[in-house]
């Protein structure tokens, strides 16, 4: 399951763990922006928004437009490393190494091999 927000994020893995599901072996989690609470459970997985970046690039864009006037409009990609925590993992087929999955490269990652726990 992938959610916009670290706080939506938690909010499903209490509804996870109120179905009886354990998160991080029968559901993933995944989240985007790594601004939860180091001590909230399970520890979530997420993508580590670059917020202060985000907003320099903003302010600095949008200072361009007023002292320089109309500009087109610019596009910057960010990084945002994925911080791989307990609340993702393979699932149990997985674990059992029933399944084989596809990484990005088209290659197949063997089960519990750290690609394949990265792409889960």
């Amino acid at each position: 399951m992938v959610a916009g927000r670290d706080i939506l994020a938690q909010g499903a893995c209490y509804a996870i763990e109120e179905a009886g599901l354990r998160v991080g072996f029968d559901v993933s989690v995944v989240s985007y922006d790594n601004l939860s609470s180091p001590a909230v459970e399970p520890f979530l997985t997420t993508f580590d928004e670059p917020a202060y970046e985000m907003g320099t690039l903003a302010v600095d864009m949008l200072l361009k437009r007023l002292i320089g006037g109309w500009r087109p409009v610019e596009q910057r990609i960010l990084d945002a490393p994925l911080m791989l925590r307990r609340s993702a993992g393979p699932c149990d087929l997985v674990r059992a190494g029933s399944v084989n999955r596809r990484i990005g490269d088209g290659h197949t990652a063997a089960p519990g091999s750290a690609a394949m726990h990265a792409t889960d």
